[in-house]
């Protein structure tokens, strides 16, 4: 008996199941709470529900950031369906990977005791935050995705640190080019990556190639599926045109109406109005082309 818990102590078998609990007692808590899914109108939310319904982004759809996040919850939603419950379970899905991947990064550092008082203060604080950046009805859920992929590339390359066991770059670089495939803020990751692999002869020629193709996968994944479901080349291109160009007429702008309205408190509104009119204007350009 003594060796059985022995053996479960060594996997952490008992922490996990300690970190699953606290999830459970703080989703209860938690309540389903939404703070605005309106934010950004909609976004989180329409976007998937219109990829599910067959629309294509970069053709049928304004979208200002990698699709995979949003593949993803339409995903979810044709598994259970359209509802803010598909999404609920998509951010405990991802809270729970993400409590564990905490909980075992910590680990390296620190000791096994202090890395589970850290990830219990992380899942009640922050992952369910009554707040518009909780983790399981966030701001953006690319970007708590990206966040976990981010944390198991770190984890990999922290252990192949330790271990040198070149396999382990294998699945740093996946999730590297995950995490930056879902928020293109986590472009470090990638960078960091490939600096790791190539300093000082640490890894074989092999080692290399299988790392960086993986370190591609979802990058290319990300752009191929639009074109799959039915979105051309040249609507891609023109898609980046329109908001290249919309961001540069946006700045222009807007930039030199900051100073006046920073230093008149009462016209912030109008500031509000002004990103409104021209985010609209911008759709409807688009619908017409």
């Amino acid at each position: 008996m003594k060796e059985i818990i022995k053996k479960l102590q060594d996997k952490n078998i008992f922490e996990i199941i300690f970190i699953l609990l606290m999830i459970f007692i703080c989703s209860k808590i938690y309540d389903f709470h939404i703070v605005n899914i309106m934010c950004d109108r909609g976004r989180e939310l329409f976007i998937p529900e219109a990829i599910a319904d067959g629309k294509v982004p970069y053709r049928d759809i304004l979208l200002l950031y990698f699709p995979l996040g949003y593949y993803l919850n339409a995903l979810f939603m044709l598994i259970g369906k359209v509802s803010l419950n598909s999404l609920f379970w998509a951010g405990m899905i991802n809270c729970t990977i993400f409590a564990i991947l905490f909980f075992e990064l910590s680990k390296e550092f620190i000791s096994k005791k202090m890395s589970l008082i850290f990830t219990a203060a992380t899942i009640s604080v922050c992952m369910f935050s009554h707040s518009l950046f909780s983790y399981i009805f966030p701001y953006s859920y690319s970007m708590v995705y990206g966040l976990t992929a981010y944390l198991a590339a770190t984890l990999f390359l922290v252990k192949f640190a330790k271990t040198k066991n070149e396999k382990l770059l294998y699945f740093a670089g996946l999730f590297s080019g995950l995490s930056f495939a879902f928020k293109a803020e986590f472009m470090l990751m990638p960078i960091i990556f490939l600096a790791v692999l190539f300093w000082k002869n640490f890894s074989s020629v092999k080692t290399k190639i299988i790392s960086i193709i993986n370190l591609l996968i979802f990058p290319i994944i990300t752009m191929v599926l639009p074109i799959l479901q039915g979105a051309k080349i040249s609507d891609i291109a023109n898609y980046f045109s329109f908001i290249s160009n919309a961001i540069f007429i946006g700045c222009s702008f807007l930039l030199p109406m900051y100073p006046i309205i920073s230093a008149q408190q009462k016209n912030k509104s109008r500031l509000r109005q002004v990103v409104y009119i021209f985010c609209r204007t911008a759709d409807i350009k688009k619908n017409k082309k």
